[in-house]
């Protein structure tokens, strides 16, 4: 029977710097079907891929423009506007792997375990603002003359990460475990605490108050480098219901850290008035000396380099899978990641075989990062080949009124017929 596996993705979105997994269900009919052919074959052999970027309230024409450039029109910004909630939130990621799974010999002298090797590439980014910061942001604050706006649970996220991992499996239930290195590439984190920002009636002034934290380690050469190491463990458990017709399973990725070498760190609580420039005597000064002020440069805060040690962004699954009849089975699940832009995400799946070798899926999912969507995947063998290909948000990757997109693949090859 099936449980959802981080393994069956393709990458397909790049979100700007917020490239970063998804919910997709590759190798489910691998445990579905007790005769599976996954259980034919000494070894399986694997390459997966995922991506996805999701909003509560930014369109998918609007992010479009923002990341490759173009004219964001009235309407556009219109359609936003009237989607902002109280607190916003956009997140992203992507992963692209491989893994070995070897089902031939026997580990601690116990023959239904199996050794597992992977690598895992992994992005992971997310943000929450305000309605009021975003409208001020790119509209301008002089709708806001007289009045304070309010910006306080604002926050960015971006980690990039490679892993390097060895495991064991069950080879009846595919329940496992592994344990990984980590390679840390990139590191930010922004949190806004509290923030608020006064215009004056006539808007010839600003007062700004904020607290909050800025913390960064990013790579200065790229893909692979970077200036941190650690580990991470990922726990995959199916437990077996007891009418034989369905599996609970438990999901843990990514619960683990990295010790950076050199984190820049900038902390700030403090305020501010600004003026502006004075020009009443402008002309009447050397003006190869004078210098524009800054409202970024008038900014107070402390900041500090230091090795730290960060978690990496854990993420948490439970779902329960159960036999309808013959070739149908009904999937329900809650994921969650503890972190400030992502609600906890449930779903409902129905899984049909069209024939021993075909499953196709249908989902509905709501929270994450967005709202309601609907997504369809299959998995289909042939011969010693596996394919699976799908998306969580079917209409997100056509239309440019949804408010994200996303698709997952897989491709893999099983040796050693038994």
């Amino acid at each position: 029977m099936m449980t959802r596996s981080k393994y069956g993705f393709l990458l397909v979105c790049l979100v700007g710097a917020m490239l970063s997994g998804g919910n997709a269900s590759g190798q489910s009919m691998f445990l579905l079907r007790a005769d599976s052919t996954f259980r034919a074959y000494s070894s399986f052999f694997e390459v997966h891929g995922n991506g996805y970027y999701r909003s509560n309230s930014l369109s998918n024409e609007y992010v479009n423009r923002m990341v490759v450039g173009g004219y964001i029109g009235p309407d556009t910004k219109a359609g936003i506007r009237d989607k902002l909630s109280g607190m916003n939130r956009m997140g992203a990621e992507a992963s692209l792997g491989l893994s070995y799974w070897n089902m031939s010999d026997s580990l601690f002298n116990r023959p239904n375990l199996g050794i597992k090797l992977l690598v895992d590439v992994k992005y992971d980014a997310s943000m929450s603002f305000t309605d009021e910061l975003y409208k001020v942001a790119f509209e301008g604050n002089k709708q806001y003359r007289g009045e304070e706006i309010l910006f306080d649970g604002t926050a960015a996220e971006y980690y990039a990460y490679q892993k390097l991992g060895f495991g064991i499996f069950d080879k009846r239930t595919l329940s496992g475990i592994s344990l990984s290195y980590v390679n840390g590439q990139d590191y930010l984190q922004t949190y806004i605490n509290n923030g608020e920002l006064y215009t004056s009636e006539l808007g010839d002034s600003l007062n700004l108050a904020y607290h909050g934290t800025h913390s960064q380690s990013l790579s200065k050469n790229g893909f692979g480098t970077g200036d941190g190491v650690g580990a991470a463990i990922d726990v995959n458990v199916n437990f077996p219901l007891t009418d034989n017709k369905g599996f609970i399973s438990l999901q843990l990725n990514d619960l683990g850290f990295v010790y950076w070498n050199e984190v820049t760190e900038y902390r700030a609580d403090s305020s501010l008035s600004y003026q502006g420039v004075d020009i009443s005597n402008l002309f009447a000064s050397d003006l190869s000396q004078l210098e524009m002020p800054s409202l970024i440069d008038s900014l107070a805060y402390d900041s500090t380099v230091s090795s730290e040690i960060k978690a990496l962004p854990l993420s948490l699954g439970v779902s329960m899978l159960h036999e309808l009849g013959d070739a149908s089975y009904i999937e329900v699940g809650l994921r969650i990641k503890p972190t400030r832009s992502h609600t906890p995400e449930i779903y409902a799946k129905y899984h049909y075989f069209m024939n021993p070798t075909t499953q196709v899926s249908a989902s509905a999912r709501y929270g994450g990062y967005g709202g309601l969507r609907f997504g369809f995947d299959v998995q289909k063998m042939c011969g010693a080949w596996y394919i699976s290909l799908g998306s969580d948000d079917l209409p997100g990757l056509i239309l440019n009124s949804s408010r994200g997109r996303g698709a997952y693949a897989q491709i893999g090859r099983f040796f050693g017929k038994i």
